[in-house]
Parts: C-alpha cells; structure tokens; sequence
C-alpha cells in the first residue's frame, strides 16, 4: 500500500472541493492557509503510455 501526503493551498483546496462536487473547506480555514491531505492507495499500479 502506497501512502502520499497532498498539499494545497487554500484556492487550490476549494478547486478541488468543487470539482468533488461539495463546497465544504474545513472550517477553520481561510485565505492563506494550507492543508494537508493523507491519502492511502491499495493496488494502486503506474501505467506506462
């Protein structure tokens, strides 16, 4: 299992949000702020194009 730590800043975490689909930043964000997002992949393979 593979683990990868994301970083976004705050305009690039409400670009994604509302690309997901939910406008919902954490609460006690603002802008400025940073956050950070741990993401786990099982099974997760690279394919070569």
């Amino acid at each position: 299992m593979a683990k990868y730590i994301l970083v976004y800043n705050f305009e690039q975490w409400i670009d994604l949000i509302a690309t997901l689909g939910e406008m919902k930043p954490p609460r006690d964000c603002g802008p400025g702020s940073n956050i950070g997002v741990t993401v786990e992949l099982d099974g997760a393979v690279k394919e070569n194009k």
